[in-house]
């Protein structure tokens, strides 16, 4: 019998949270600066560089699924999936983000 292997769930992270630890995760942020191969994420706690490329805009609001990489002094991060969400209302969002997380906390 074949056993085929699961991908690690994407956890919901604000940046600040993201460690070497982490194997991938999900952000939500809005885009404030695009490089050749990569692009700069700012969640509203922290930024970092998304290597990997996407079509959104600078400014533009995006989910962006990253694998993380542990580095010896951090990690880098590469997209896997990136989405734009530009109807999103970002501080509605983190607020049922923080209501979820307590509510799990909690169970």
């Amino acid at each position: 019998m074949i056993r085929l292997r699961r991908r690690v769930p994407a956890k919901h992270k604000s940046i600040k949270e993201i460690t070497s630890e982490d194997v991938r995760a999900r952000i939500v942020g809005r885009i404030i600066d695009k490089r050749s191969g990569s692009f700069i994420i700012d969640d509203g706690t922290g930024v970092m560089e998304v290597v990997g490329e996407t079509d959104a805009n600078t400014g533009e609001t995006v989910r962006a699924i990253v694998r993380i990489f542990p580095l010896v002094d951090g990690y880098e991060t590469r997209a896997e999936v990136v989405t734009r969400v530009n109807d999103l209302d970002i501080e509605l969002y983190r607020k049922s983000v923080k209501i979820a997380k307590s509510i799990c906390d909690v169970l």
